[in-house]
């Protein structure tokens, strides 16, 4: 997928926006997933809400270089490692922005 360099930029204020959400708004979801990983080395690359179920679904990117997917539903997180970026790029395309920029 070429994305031009709009959608680049656009990406890019994403990943921040939610990062920042997530470290400094978001004290349910901050709480479960600082038990695992360190914010600070933590960008929070796409999210969404399912309109089902309310699932809270994202993608993590640990250390500039592990993929973690996850889902959040009644304080229960399930983690989901990512072993190959163009897996999950359709549904969140915010991950190759954030390997190559970050």
């Amino acid at each position: 997928m070429k994305l031009s360099e709009e959608e680049i930029e656009d990406f890019k204020l994403e990943i921040e926006e939610l990062t920042d959400l997530l470290r400094n708004e978001w004290k349910d979801l901050n709480e479960v997933i600082s038990k695992h990983f360190d914010l600070d080395q933590t960008l929070l690359c796409g999210y969404y809400e399912d309109e089902n179920n309310g699932t809270e679904i994202g993608v993590l990117l640990i250390d500039r270089k592990k993929i973690v997917r996850f889902e959040f539903l009644n304080n229960n997180l399930k983690l989901t490692e990512v072993e190959n970026a163009e897996s999950i790029i359709n549904e969140f395309p915010q991950v190759t922005i954030a390997l190559n920029n970050y």
